[in-house]
């Protein structure tokens, strides 16, 4: 279904009552609860390492030179450098775009090479690698550009860097076609001939191959190649877990990251998955998707310390102006989405969307109502779009089945973006929301429980080995925990009621349980209940205090 227009609004309780839901302030969130089968081999986080697959052992940075056309590359790289061609990195918008873009052009002005840095506008260019951007480096001189995060797909701009002149090295992680564009060296782990070891590294896991292939120091780069890593959302195994892992230990000394960090008093903490998700990549992403990604690029830069601190102000400026357009755009799309029904796919376009926000909406969209969802933005004479879609079904499939209705598209399995002409829109939803109809539905929704544990296994050496199997992201989520048979003793409100906390009985120990997102209004349980919980079990640092934290998932 596509709306181009405002529907009649329904009744404001009731879109309260939706974007409550979508945030979570309900109860009983999941339709089933299902634990996995868990071997006791140890200690509580080995045995939860061994039955996730995962073996530290023999993980490590694999050699650059089994990407396909890393040596083309790196000799086409040398001989500009030590010639002095003037060479253009051109990288995306976004983090994983932002820190490739950082690690390359840093790197190669440390070599003394001549290096130029272009990341396209979204508002006014959007996502890939563009002709008329060439054209303007070209006209700077730049006889090289290197791509980073982008350009896997741009045949048409790959054609027109060759006319003018240019030679083309692009290295991306997105997914490929059979064809290749017209390129001197495509460098991407998911080429069908490549035979490197691990295909789901991140833009700036490329971007940092090729640094080590030109000999650079992988543990100077490596801080931000983590951010990138983290913020795709790429899988958390592997080597993109060597990069996390090793990557985030550093990259809170980053004097940009530090800025961005005493923003929100985390000045000195330890810089997880977590903190960059929910609060590093959202300020950096804010750059791009509300003024420029230049903003962020500077920050990531060499520079002076005040202008760094002036710069993460300017960020959370930007993002906390991102925040106030995403929820009135998020209760516009639900009143949208009103009488949908069972449509397999949500297709929404609207005048006068931010098409720096549809990404994030669209995702959100897609948790609510577990289904893939296309939003668009009118810019001009396109249509700007971005879509999403749950786990199980293949975005670049769906995009592929009415490529004939769009101008371009682009992306992952799970996230994607295209460019429809406004008078095709209606025309694109139909294909796609008939494409959407043949894939299988989705079962209800479960919780995935790694282990059932017992009172006296909540403790702070538990808690800390669990967080020692971090960065925890796709493919290595945190561990999820079941404690059976609770008394509550206590229910206590917190920020307005909100949130909640309890004080339960678990056997004959006294623990406390914190539910974010869990209102005490509606909460469905009382003093004296008998209950199971679903949880994460972490470590809490307040004033210097460590002690074991209970976040609550889930209550039955």
């Amino acid at each position: 279904m596509v709306s181009g227009a405002v529907r009649t609004p329904r009744p404001t309780f009731l879109i309260d009552i939706i974007l409550a839901r979508h945030y979570n302030l309900h109860i009983m969130k999941y339709n089933q609860w299902r634990t996995l089968p868990i071997n006791q081999i140890g200690s509580l986080a080995l045995s939860l390492l061994a039955a996730r697959g995962i073996d530290e052992s023999g993980v490590r940075l694999h050699d650059p030179f089994l990407l396909p056309d890393m040596r083309k590359a790196a000799e086409r790289i040398e001989r500009a450098a030590a010639a002095r061609e003037i060479i253009a990195v051109y990288g995306d918008y976004d983090v994983d775009g932002v820190t490739s873009a950082c690690i390359v052009t840093d790197y190669l002005r440390s070599r003394g090479a001549e290096c130029l840095h272009y990341i396209p506008d979204r508002l006014t260019l959007g996502y890939g690698l563009h002709t008329e951007a060439l054209r303007e480096l070209r006209g700077q001189g730049a006889t090289l550009v290197i791509t980073v995060d982008v350009g896997v797909t741009a045949f048409e701009a790959a054609d027109a860097a060759a006319e003018m002149g240019l030679d083309l090295i692009i290295t991306d992680h997105h997914n490929c076609r059979d064809e290749l564009p017209n390129a001197l060296a495509v460098i991407n782990p998911k080429r069908a001939d490549s035979e490197y070891p691990f295909k789901e590294l991140s833009g700036a896991g490329v971007a940092l191959k090729l640094i080590c292939a030109l000999g650079g120091d992988s543990g100077k780069y490596i801080g931000l190649a983590a951010l990138g890593t983290v913020a795709d959302i790429v899988p958390l195994v592997g080597e993109n877990r060597f990069i996390a892992k090793h990557g985030l230990e550093t990259i809170g000394e980053h004097p940009g990251i530090a800025a961005l960090l005493a923003i929100h008093g985390m000045d000195g903490k330890p810089v997880t998955a977590k903190t960059v998700s929910y609060t590093i990549a959202p300020m950096l992403n804010a750059a791009g998707r509300m003024q420029s990604a230049d903003i962020a690029l500077e920050l990531l830069q060499d520079g002076d310390t005040a202008r760094k601190k002036y710069l993460a102000s300017v960020l959370n400026d930007l993002n906390n102006q991102r925040k106030e357009i995403e929820a009135d755009m998020l209760r516009q799309a639900h009143e949208m989405c009103a009488g949908m029904g069972d449509a397999p796919a949500i297709v929404l376009a609207r005048e006068g969307w931010h098409p720096g926000i549809t990404g994030i909406l669209a995702a959100k969209l897609t948790d609510y109502y577990k289904k893939p969802v296309f939003l668009g933005a009118y810019a001009g004479d396109i249509v700007k779009g971005t879509a999403r879609c749950p786990k199980g079904m293949d975005l670049t499939e769906l995009l592929e089945q009415c490529s004939d209705t769009l101008i371009g598209y682009g992306g992952h399995t799970a996230a994607a973006g295209f460019t429809v002409e406004p008078g095709r829109v209606e025309e694109f939803a139909a294909a796609v929301t008939e494409a959407a109809g043949r894939v299988s539905r989705q079962p209800a929704d479960a919780l995935i429980i790694d282990a059932i544990v017992a009172p006296h296994e909540i403790n702070r050496s538990n808690a800390e080995e669990i967080a020692a199997m971090g960065p925890f992201g796709e493919g290595n989520p945190e561990p999820i925990l079941r404690l059976n048979g609770a008394v509550i003793d206590r229910i206590i409100p917190l920020k307005e009621g909100k949130h909640l906390r309890m004080n339960i009985t678990a056997g004959t120990r006294p623990l406390s349980v914190l539910g974010l997102g869990f209102p005490v209004r509606g909460f469905p349980y009382s003093q004296g209940d008998v209950v199971d919980l679903a949880f994460r079990m972490g470590l809490n640092d307040y004033r210097g205090e460590v002690s074991v934290q209970m976040e609550l998932v889930d209550i039955r």
